[in-house]
């Protein structure tokens, strides 16, 4: 904690926290942010369609978001990035952790209903 007050005093301004109800209006929340990090957030298959078009409300053409979450076949997951993300998201697994079957994705909007060059 005592890291992150730094960091936040260090560079006043630049870095923003705040609650952020999925589905809900976005209207408080700048839109198209550079960098979008999430990490255990796709546990609910109720809540995805909600997860979905707040990732699509807060990234824009340059926007780059990282989620992170423990892969729970259960719950449908792995459908979440592989089947509902591509609709609007280039999706690319960067790391997978075999013994906690943790990965990590990097996502960026699709141009155009174009096919992903990254």
């Amino acid at each position: 904690m005592q890291r992150n007050a730094a960091a936040l005093a260090a560079s006043p301004g630049r870095v923003v926290v705040q609650a952020l109800p999925w589905g809900d209006e976005l209207s408080p929340v700048r839109p198209a942010y550079d960098v979008v990090l999430g990490a255990d957030v796709v546990y609910d298959p109720r809540c995805f369609p909600a997860l979905l078009a707040t990732l699509r409300r807060l990234c824009g053409p340059r926007s780059v978001a990282f989620l992170s979450c423990g892969m729970r076949r259960q719950l449908g997951t792995e459908g979440f990035f592989h089947e509902l993300l591509p609709l609007h998201f280039c999706v690319r697994l960067l790391r997978h952790h075999g013994d906690t079957n943790v990965s990590l994705y990097r996502l960026t909007l699709r141009r155009g209903g174009s096919g992903c060059t990254d």
